[in-house]
């Protein structure tokens, strides 16, 4: 029931809806109002005519009566009178015949007894009041003037007939307006909404994924019409959406592709970032190590030597000796950064200059002849002798390649040899291709590892193992041999040895403007003295410049700023200006525009000397009114080579000497065997434990100096072999070590209970919170930042050993 119910309810409500019913009754409306107004109109029409013959009857019917009247009222005849009377009131409108005389006198009045009253549908507005005729009586055509006929007509009887006729055309009107509506509703809806009900039905059925699939069909006789076009265009309204959506997919499947692609690009580049991340928090770990571990060298023994009074002249010059290593070891350090810097801030520029490929290369067979001596390797320079002498190219970039080749050659071979293998091949413009390959019998490079070797901030596992790198070395002399207009590549096979290949092209050399490397003794005789004006707030470099300068036979003058530099010039007219770029009160480039500016100033060549590694600082100092331009740090023959060329001076040389290492001596292997000999020491025993020689010396000289007996171990495995036959008191542990790192060393000692009562006292130079709280975990009783501090280092010992915990001797360690 409340199915039906609501079926028809949706019927009726769809019937309200249609567009045939909404026609129909329009149009039902429409005639109907038209209808009416033009039933009305004809009604009108028919009553004024009505009115017209009811007029022409009365005026007729009282002209017949005229003669008989005039007798009646002539002959004063009142029955006559009243039988004219009767006679007009046959005529069924008539209601009152008044007949009066010439003297006015009523002769007769005659009134209908029965009359009508108007029925409801009969309109008042159109019967009005009932109509009176009035009528002259004339004699012999003369008109009497106060006789007359007077006749009331009932316009309701007059007019019955009209409005009962009336209102029947306008009753056959409506019905015949029902009827056209009827018929119009049953035409439009079979001609116009079943049809567009059957089209819309179809059109529901429409697949929204596919509506290509469903296609509406044209009516029967609606081919050529509104209703078969309508449904051509929603056919091809359909197509349209199917293209669409076909287009619309393929698009959204690219478009997944595409956000699939950049998805995977992002979380490779996130990779990618993260992976760098790493590397540069790693590279900046291991940069903290590298530079402490110099700084620890410089630091501690330039403190021994202001506290010690008692060392001999020896152990200061190896002090100074191991302090001027550590500063080089440390200088190269800042210099591999900066040089890395300038590269990827794109500030590195080429300095093209003739010199000698074969002295270069003599020299660095010198230089690594040392160290490969000390390890007991081959070293051997092929080829050296059939390359050209002079050749024009960047020679600070052609050496700092060459050195970083066979530098990574030397410290990563432990057996074996080293080749340094040179060819030159002569091409046309005196352009010359160079082939130097460095070979080495190392370790070799995983296949997995070799996409790291010319990473920045990236390390192999055997840079990481050897130590002492930054892994920048070969990144800047890739770029470098790039810029030369070459490229380095390598083969290396794991466990046989790795073969770096430097390949450029160079132009040929000037022979007479390529000079051998010689250190410089003095001045050829029978050459004028020449006074140097040495400029520079900081004292030590004074100092530096006076001691290399003044030996070989200048005269110097010295000022400490820009302005005493100006009055100095003046007073003393020097013959060269060595000038620092930056003091107080007056900047070295502010003091050479005044100098210049006095009168023969301009003759006078002026040095600067800045700290400045980027070559458009060179370029502005020279464009601000400099001749010249060194770089700190410098060197001995480079300051020497600047003045000489300056003034025209000519040098006396004599032969580099070699040096060799000093080796500092380790405790006899004798007094390790003889453990006698040790429990009879009253000596605290503290074990240093470090990669580093350097580190080892400068904490071992820290502590002996405070009385205590001291060993060393260099990494973490021979600790631990130290502690089962030499029994120490306390052990200052390095963290980062190859072999046994500090954590595998700490590891162990908990896990035995021998950092119960052995106190470990961790160095390192990361100061990162969470390794210190991982050391603290592992159980190390104290931690010394790294470069080590003679004060902190001898309290701590001191507190450790006071502590009741670590009070007492213990003999025997179960490793």
């Amino acid at each position: 029931m409340i199915s039906n119910s609501s079926d028809k309810q949706e019927g009726l409500h769809r019937l309200n809806r249609s567009i045939s019913l909404r026609l129909a009754a329009w149009g039902v409306c429409i005639a109907l109002v038209f209808g009416l107004l033009i039933s009305c109109i004809q009604i009108y029409v028919d009553l004024v005519k009505l009115e017209d013959e009811l007029t022409q009857t009365v005026n007729q019917t009282l002209s017949i009566m005229e003669k008989p009247l005039s007798r009646a009222v002539y002959e004063l005849d009142n029955s006559l009178a009243e039988e004219i009377a009767l006679g007009l009131l046959a005529y069924r409108p008539i209601i009152l015949v008044t007949i009066t005389n010439d003297g006015g006198e009523l002769m007769t009045e005659r009134r209908r007894e029965e009359t009508m009253e108007p029925a409801w549908w009969m309109p008042d507005f159109l019967i009005k009041d009932n109509r009176k005729f009035e009528a002259k009586i004339s004699i012999d055509g003369i008109t009497l003037e106060k006789a007359k006929l007077v006749v009331e007509v009932d316009t309701v009887y007059a007019y019955k007939t009209f409005f009962e006729r009336s209102f029947f055309i306008l009753l056959a009107g409506i019905v015949r307006n029902i009827l056209l509506a009827i018929a119009l509703l049953a035409l439009c809806y079979f001609v116009i909404s079943l049809p567009l009900i059957r089209l819309i039905q179809k059109l529901i059925q429409v697949d929204a994924n596919n509506p290509k699939s469903t296609r509406l069909p044209i009516p029967k006789k609606h081919e050529k019409d509104e209703i078969g076009t309508l449904s051509r265009t929603v056919n091809t309204l359909l197509d349209s959406i199917q293209n669409n959506i076909n287009q619309f997919r393929d698009l959204n499947v690219e478009l997944e592709q595409r956000v699939n692609e950049r998805t995977h690009d992002l979380a490779q580049a996130k990779n990618e970032a993260e992976k760098a991340n790493l590397s540069k928090s790693t590279f900046l770990a291991n940069m903290s190590h590298e530079i402490r571990t110099p700084m620890t060298a410089i630091l501690g023994f330039s403190e021994i030597m202001q506290v010690d009074s008692s060392l001999t002249e020896e152990e200061k010059m190896e002090f100074l000796h191991t302090i001027n290593d550590s500063g080089s070891h440390l200088l190269g350090l800042i210099n591999d950064i900066l040089d890395i810097s300038k590269i990827e801030a794109g500030h590195t520029s080429l300095m093209n200059t003739d010199f000698s490929l074969k002295s270069m290369l003599h020299s660095m067979e010198q230089m690594f002849r040392i160290r490969t001596d000390k390890k007991a390797i081959k070293l051997i320079f092929e080829g050296v002798d059939e390359l050209p002498d002079g050749i024009c190219c960047d020679e600070g970039k052609l050496r700092q390649i060459l050195i970083n080749m066979l530098g990574n050659a030397v410290k990563f071979t432990e057996y074996g040899q080293v080749v340094c293998r040179c060819d030159a091949m002569c091409q046309h413009d005196d352009k010359i291709e160079l082939i130097i390959d460095v070979i080495d019998t190392g370790p070799g490079i995983a296949d997995s590892e070799k996409d790291k070797v010319f990473s920045t901030f990236e390390q192999t596992q055997a840079g990481i193992q050897h130590k002492g790198g930054t892994g920048l070395g070969l990144a800047i002399s890739r770029e470098y041999a790039r810029m030369l207009g070459g490229d380095i590549s390598f083969e290396s096979t794991l466990g046989a040895g790795t073969k770096f290949q430097l390949k450029l092209t160079v132009k040929e050399g000037h022979a007479k403007s390529v000079k051998q490397r010689q250190s410089v003794i003095g001045l050829q005789p029978g050459q004028p003295n020449k006074k140097l004006l040495i400029v520079d707030d900081d004292e030590a470099i004074r100092y530096l410049q006076r001691r290399i300068l003044f030996p070989i036979g200048f005269e110097i003058v010295e000022a400490c700023d820009g302005v005493q530099a100006v009055r100095q010039f003046k007073k003393e007219s020097p013959d060269l200006v060595l000038m620092d770029r930056r003091m107080p009160r007056l900047d070295g480039l502010e003091a050479t525009k005044l100098i210049k500016a006095i009168e023969g100033g301009k003759k006078i060549p002026v040095i600067s000397i800045t700290a400045s590694s980027f070559a458009e600082e060179r370029q502005y100092i020279l464009d601000q009114g400099a001749d010249d331009f060194i770089r700190k740090p410098f060197g001995r023959e480079e300051l020497l080579e600047v003045v000489g060329r300056h003034l025209g001076l000519t040098y006396e040389y004599e032969g580099e000497s070699e040096k060799s290492e000093e080796k500092i001596e380790d405790l006899p292997a004798d007094e390790l065997t003889d453990e006698s000999n040790i429990e009879d020491v009253q000596e605290k025993k503290v074990l240093i434990v470090d990669d580093n020689k350097v580190n080892r010396m400068v904490a071992s000289k820290m502590l002996k100096k405070e009385g205590y007996l001291c060993f060393e171990a260099s990494n973490g495995q021979e600790a631990l072999d130290t502690l089962e036959r030499w029994h120490p008191d306390i052990v200052l542990l390095d963290i980062n070590m190859p072999v046994m790192d500090g954590y595998e060393v700490l590891e162990i000692a908990r896990d035995k209970g021998i950092s119960d009562s052995l106190p470990f006292v961790a160095t390192t130079a990361d100061n990162d919170p969470k390794v210190l709280a991982k050391l603290t975990s592992l159980g190390a009783a104290a931690i010394c930042e790294k470069p080590l501090v003679l004060d902190n280092v001898k309290e701590t010992v001191n507190e450790l050993l006071k502590t009741k915990k670590y009070g007492q001797r213990f003999t025997h360690y179960d490793i």
